[in-house]
């Protein structure tokens, strides 16, 4: 299961998202995004990934997708962080 939140602030768009990564929800976070982006070019977009209980495979390519566009990452966990720390160098 997964649950994103989308904030609108005034230098970032915040994704806060929840719950396990993989499978079908990763097509679901990918949408979410390309949606937000696309109506908003150019403003920042921040994933937070602290409430994350699980990254599979495809959710690993979709977050390198997304640091490859410019995403940040916010994490907690030690899992979580060194994904991201694998993700982003």
């Amino acid at each position: 299961m997964l649950r994103i939140t989308i904030n609108h602030e005034a230098m970032a768009t915040r994704f806060i998202v929840e719950g396990s990564l993989a499978g079908p929800p990763v097509e679901e976070l990918k949408t979410c995004w390309q949606k937000v982006a696309n109506a908003n070019p150019g403003l920042p977009l921040l994933v937070d990934l602290s409430a994350m209980t699980r990254i599979d495979s495809e959710g690993i390519i979709l977050l390198t997708e997304l640091h490859r566009h410019g995403v940040q990452f916010a994490a907690a966990g030690l899992m979580t962080q060194a994904i991201i720390k694998e993700i982003t160098g």
